[in-house]
């Protein structure tokens, strides 16, 4: 690959020449996000009260300038200039609202290859942005770097009708586009983690340091660790919705903010935000910060099929209870299918880290399962990551006697080209 670099100070152009080698059976990219930067770029140095703060927002997003005062033995005013400072930064991005999303219905996940044809490519200039934005089931798009495999999404359905009616309209429509390559299907019980909270917590904790090492804790058949149960479908009143909705916009919205913009009291908005709480709805509150700085600059999905022996050693959910213990996991699903029984999604520093975490799994379960398949991908290729548009369709539909199946929405890709 040609790369063309303009040094705009001395107006030369450079040129550069991206060597790519298979390196462990990963598709190594000799760049500036493997590790090798091209640029001299100096990353914004995190003094300790700002690492402390953030370890605190991930934990709960609506952290107050108060809490932060008595944590960090610092003045309001001073926790209060920190997060704008952050925040300006581009090192909180949003703060988010954590719901269970079982309650709510969302019963279904699927994980999708998808492989844009030429014809594809050639209709549309922005491909990536047309997938992420044609519907609210889309949770998760990345864009690997395999040519067999051009993006991999993770969508999140009440029930298999849903799911057949979705992928039957995309097949339809789009079949000269896109082609399908896999999909599995996945209950949301076997969603074994679904959190970026971990590795963010991690690279804060690393952040300026010069080593990144992915850690395992071996666990033998955890007990508390397996299939949950079906859990009841939570009844919402008018107001609770508001509630949800102002949440889902904004996981800081004051109790006054929300009360404002829905004509209700303050002391009435925050009952019912204790209320669902309390029942289980609400799950907490985090902050979504931006992977590149923080130096995530590595996107890895990983595919896994277990052999006899892990599940004789570890039980009936196999090495998953000591894979999703590692920070550097974000998701892990569990399928019911023969060929693949794990999908990883991970995120690293760098591909080092991303080579250590492999062999430290191949130390830690070796003979215990197989490779299937590695997608790894600089950070930027995760398009999409988002709950929050799912999460508010599914509180709006909650108590609607009838519900349209979700679709993909065609005119996103009629009116999408160029």
């Amino acid at each position: 690959m040609l790369v063309v670099i303009k040094n705009f100070c001395g107006e030369k152009i450079l040129f550069l020449i991206l060597n790519f080698i298979n390196w462990q059976g990963i598709g190594r990219t000799v760049g500036f996000w493997s590790g090798v930067s091209i640029f001299e770029i100096k990353p914004m140095k995190l003094i300790q009260n700002e690492k402390k703060f953030l370890k605190c927002i991930i934990e709960n997003a609506r952290f107050t300038d108060t809490a932060g005062s008595e944590k960090l033995k610092i003045s309001m005013q001073a926790v209060g200039k920190m997060r704008r400072k952050l925040e300006s930064a581009g090192f909180i991005k949003r703060y988010c609202v954590q719901l269970d999303y079982e309650s709510l219905g969302i019963r279904v996940f699927s994980v999708a290859l998808f492989r844009l044809s030429p014809a594809g490519w050639q209709y549309y200039r922005d491909p990536a942005r047309l997938l992420k934005d044609m519907s609210h089931n889309l949770i998760m798009l990345v864009q690997p770097q395999q040519g067999a495999v051009s993006h991999i999404a993770v969508h999140g359905f009440r029930n298999l009708a849903e799911l057949d009616n979705y992928f039957r309209i995309l097949n339809s429509y789009f079949s000269k586009l896109i082609e399908i390559r896999d999909i599995w299907s996945i209950p949301s019980s076997s969603a074994l983690k679904g959190s970026f909270n971990q590795v963010l917590s991690k690279a804060v904790d690393e952040y300026d340091s010069a080593q990144a090492v992915p850690s395992f804790s071996l666990v033998e058949k955890c007990s508390d660790f397996g299939p949950r149960g079906m859990k009841e479908d939570v009844k919402l009143t008018a107001n609770d919705k508001l509630v949800l909705q102002g949440l889902l916009k904004d996981g800081r919205m004051s109790d006054a903010a929300i009360s404002r913009r829905n004509s209700l009291s303050t002391r009435a908005v925050g009952k019912i935000r204790m209320k669902l709480e309390n029942k289980g709805v609400i799950r907490g509150y985090t902050a979504e910060l931006g992977f590149d700085r923080l130096g995530l600059d590595v996107f890895a999905v990983f595919m896994l099929k277990e052999k006899d022996m892990a599940w004789e050693k570890f039980g009936c959910f196999g090495i998953a209870s000591s894979i999703v213990s590692c920070d550097n996991v974000t998701h892990c699903f569990q399928t019911p299918d023969g060929t693949v029984t794990k999908i990883l999604f991970c995120m690293f520093r760098d591909l080092r880290e991303c080579d250590l975490f492999l062999k430290s799994m191949q130390a830690n379960f070796n003979n215990l399962f197989d490779l299937t398949a590695t997608y790894v991908a600089p950070g930027t290729s995760l398009v999409k990551n988002d709950f929050c548009g799912l999460l508010s369709k599914v509180v709006d539909e909650i108590g609607v006697p009838e519900v349209h199946l979700p679709s993909p929405d065609i005119s996103r890709f009629v009116n999408g080209r160029d």
